[in-house]
């Protein structure tokens, strides 16, 4: 049975990532994918654009039990400018959008998947798809790697199963039961990125209604997170940008007692300032003096729903429909300098696997991009 340097477990972004970084150090890797071929969320990540990172990297966009201290060292060895950089030298154009997002020129994840794929080709990287790990054994000098009917012996693994959410697009747990297996602790798995459900049925009229809102999130009085963009009604309740943008914190705090959103359908103004605004816009529609008369009997109701409109949130939506999973393997059990495992000596993980996860806009690939480098650099 030959021996491989690193094993690979994973065929995703991070994955393919460790299995370049690797190979490029001359070292013999064996990457395994579970599915028929590789990237598939990578395909349809930036609805199908592939939003590759963002210029305004920031520690802050990233969630987690230590996520500020914990993910510094990979995003710091492998940057946005680094990542920009390493698609730009193999032939791929990149272009800035909105919100400092960066996409593909062309418009395609499919092209990022096969650049990858041809790197890892020319890399001599050998590839197993269809190839479900069930166990992974730490012998004295080497890891076993064991598929149903087949096994493989390597000096390092790397898990880079990626998470549960979307299991339509291969989201799964055995990625997170392999880790178990091997002695580590599983943060619980909730959605993030993900639309909304609220309290209540006065929503279900505006289904399909589109603005552009700020909303914000409220815990015992005190405002915790801001977001502003688009914001989408449903029959269950809120979607679009700005809902699943404000999501990851509603996945901590919804069941909370006093957890709240307020939602600000004039971004930047306050009750005052609109109730100045509208006084002003009723000027040439009716006489200035029956204004003050008519407006100011009793628009304090109307002002708040306008700028503060208090909605409770029943739950998030299922995993299912999540973009990204919170939680995943505890990282005080892994050392964030090369993100090896404390408790198994070889065994590494990168991106969604573990307790990491980042805002919308392109963060989370960066964690990918950035964690694989890491740890395939080992």
């Amino acid at each position: 049975m030959d021996l491989f340097d690193k094993i690979i477990v994973g065929g995703g972004a991070s994955g393919m990532m460790a299995s370049i970084t690797a190979a490029s150090r001359g070292e013999k890797i064996l990457l395994l994918e579970k599915q028929g071929f590789l990237g598939r969320k990578l395909l349809a990540s930036g609805s199908g654009r592939c939003n590759l990172t963002n210029i305004n990297l920031d520690l802050h966009c990233y969630h987690g039990q230590n996520a500020l201290q914990f993910a510094k060292t990979a995003l710091e060895s492998f940057d946005n400018q680094t990542t920009i950089k390493f698609f730009e030298e193999m032939g791929l154009r990149l272009q800035v959008e909105d919100e400092g997002r960066v996409f593909p020129s062309c418009g395609e994840s499919a092209t990022v998947v096969e650049l990858l794929k041809q790197r890892l080709h020319q890399l001599n990287v050998n590839i197993l798809l269809h190839a479900e790990v069930v166990k992974i054994e730490k012998k004295r000098d080497f890891f076993e790697v064991s598929r149903r009917n087949e096994g493989y012996r390597g000096e390092k693994i790397i898990i880079s199963c990626g998470g549960k959410a979307a299991p339509q697009l291969g989201g799964r747990e055995s990625g997170y039961q392999l880790a178990q297996q091997l002695g580590h602790r599983i943060i619980p798995l909730r959605a993030s990125l993900v639309p909304l459900e609220l309290v209540g049925n006065w929503f279900h009229k505006l289904q399909g209604v589109r603005v552009t809102v700020e909303i914000s999130a409220w815990l015992k009085g005190k405002r915790i997170d801001v977001k502003r963009g688009e914001l989408l009604f449903t029959k269950y309740g809120l979607s679009g940008p700005v809902a699943l943008k404000i999501s990851r914190v509603v996945s901590d705090f919804y069941d909370k007692k006093d957890f709240e959103l307020r939602v600000n359908f004039f971004p930047g103004e306050t009750k005052e300032s609109l109730k100045h605004k509208i006084k002003m816009g009723l000027l040439g529609l009716l006489p200035h003096k029956l204004i003050p008369t008519l407006f100011d009997e009793n628009p304090e109701r109307l002002l708040k729903n306008l700028t503060s409109l208090v909605i409770k949130v029943k739950k998030t939506r299922p995993l299912s429909e999540a973009q990204v999973t919170a939680g995943g393997v505890d990282t005080s059990e892994v050392y964030s300098q090369i993100l090896e495992s404390k408790i198994v000596k070889g065994l590494y993980f990168t991106g969604e696997i573990l307790d990491i996860d980042g805002d919308s806009g392109g963060y989370n690939l960066q964690w990918a991009w950035s964690s694989g480098y890491l740890a395939g650099s080992q």
